[in-house]
């Protein structure tokens, strides 16, 4: 049973830091994830990850994108979504993290990993009446 519904907006944060995103799909226990690279960029240029990467002031101008993927999977993410009545959340892993090569220039597509739990909180009229994880 899918987890997503079809193109879902997602808040992903990276580093204390949120960035929309759309689901363009969902696999077993993947997701991919369309955001943007603007965006993303200002979780990039954080000082901690800035200090590992050197004085970078474009996404575009990291050369070894490789490098960037590489010390971004050792974090880890959070990721909210809203389903129905239910505030679903989780925290994952980034698997794989690529520039969009499809007619979307400015944009990045992430590998994010479904763990086996997601909370599942009801919300009726701005209230939290029960939890749930599947």
């Amino acid at each position: 049973m899918p987890l997503f519904f079809s193109n879902q907006s997602l808040k992903i944060h990276f580093r204390g830091k949120e960035v929309e995103g759309q689901l363009l799909f969902e696999k077993a226990r993947e997701a991919a994830i369309r955001i943007d690279a603007v965006r993303f960029n200002e979780v990039l240029l954080d000082g901690s990850l800035l200090n590992q990467l050197g004085q970078i002031t474009r996404l575009k101008e990291i050369r070894d994108f490789q490098q960037v993927r590489d010390i971004l999977t050792r974090d880890q993410v959070h990721v909210e979504y809203r389903q129905h009545n239910y505030h679903c959340s989780f925290d994952t892993r980034l698997l794989e993290m690529e520039p969009d090569r499809s007619c979307r220039a400015g944009s990045l597509i992430l590998n994010l990993e479904i763990p086996g739990k997601v909370r599942r909180v009801l919300k009726a009229s701005g209230a939290e009446v029960a939890t749930a994880s599947t």
